[in-house]
């Protein structure tokens, strides 16, 4: 599928320039679970010129207000 898009490039905005921020703290709102998870793979060439992400590792974190569902 990558064969048929352009190539992108990431182009940074100068320092101090066009800065996201967020200032609405009076949205916000505590919950009482939250979980956090990374997945790793690495790209395995096939025979049709394309690339297979094969999985490789992963993490998950939770996260609690109550002390019994921290992980550990």
């Amino acid at each position: 599928m990558c064969s048929r898009h352009e190539p992108q490039q990431i182009i940074y905005t100068k320092d101090g320039k066009n800065i996201l921020k967020f200032d609405k703290f009076h949205f916000q709102f505590e919950v009482p679970f939250a979980i956090y998870a990374d997945f790793e793979s690495v790209l395995q060439k096939n025979d049709n010129q394309s690339d297979t992400h094969v999985p490789s590792g992963f993490c998950a974190v939770t996260t609690s207000i109550f002390e019994e569902h921290v992980s550990k």
